[in-house]
């Protein structure tokens, strides 16, 4: 059974709030797509004007679903998580920075306020262990399979940015929009997924399940609400609710 404790002290309200902000990022990725990321100067390809609704589904789903594991499950590697992804989603952002040419002042509040929750998060739970091993059970490997996905896709988005908005059919507005994906996109897929491979803990990679699994209920408001219901929304929701089913299904003991 969750049970919800109270923090107990101001690091840990600290580290709560940075959660509660996450959360609120990633509600605003999910219920107003089209307007935030038009700040960040995405939308969908010409060809492809309903890929907004990447924004309720790649963009939203783990900026969701890791802050709610982090505050339901109250486990330290989650929260340590998030920092990490806070702290790698900086980096991303510098490289957009200075290999991108972003410099508006959009970019530098985001900059600012991905590095005041990393130090946050990082200063009340460190950064995660990782203690790296070859899976046992097949039950084991699933879950890191899903891991190295998740994980590959966070590197795709920070290295070749513009293969990453290809793969969602999403297009930048000017040239230095098309690092935006280096920053919380990448951020969070590679934090999560090296975290869980990484040896975290059960619920971190219940966490990961969660996160995939809001992926794609995104996807699927997305097909309702942004004229998206078309082959290639369908074959990534099976695809996603498929990932995030497998690591549930694992933890859970439905998958031996």
């Amino acid at each position: 059974m969750i049970e919800i404790v109270l923090p107990q002290s101001p690091a840990e309200w600290l580290a709560v709030i940075a959660a509660l902000v996450t959360l609120a990022i990633g509600l605003g990725f999910f219920l107003a797509p089209r307007i935030v990321l038009a700040r960040m100067g995405l939308s969908g390809s010409p060809a492809h004007p309903e890929a907004v609704g990447e924004g309720r589904s790649s963009f939203a789903g783990f900026l969701i679903g890791l802050p709610v594991s982090a505050l339901l499950f109250g486990q330290p590697d989650i929260h340590a998580a998030i920092g990490l992804a806070w702290l790698l989603a900086s980096g991303g952002k510098i490289i957009n920075i200075v290999v991108d040419g972003a410099r508006s002042m959009s970019v530098l509040v985001r900059l600012a306020l991905a590095t005041a929750l990393a130090a946050i998060c990082i200063w009340h739970y460190g950064l995660p262990e990782f203690a790296f091993a070859v899976p046992q059970l097949r039950a084991d490997w699933l879950v890191d399979a899903v891991s190295a996905i998740t994980l590959l896709f966070g590197l795709i988005s920070l290295a070749l940015p513009g293969t990453a908005l290809s793969i969602m059919r999403m297009a930048p507005v000017d040239v230095g929009s098309v690092g935006e994906v280096r920053g919380a996109l990448a951020g969070f897929y590679l934090a999560t997924g090296a975290v869980v491979l990484g040896g975290g803990s059960v619920l971190m990679a219940l966490a990961l399940g969660v996160c995939w699994i809001m992926t794609g209920f995104g996807r699927m408001i997305a097909m309702l609400s942004d004229r998206a219901n078309n082959v290639f929304n369908w074959l990534s929701l099976l695809f996603e609710l498929g990932l995030g089913g497998l690591v549930v299904g694992v933890v859970l003991g439905f998958i031996a």
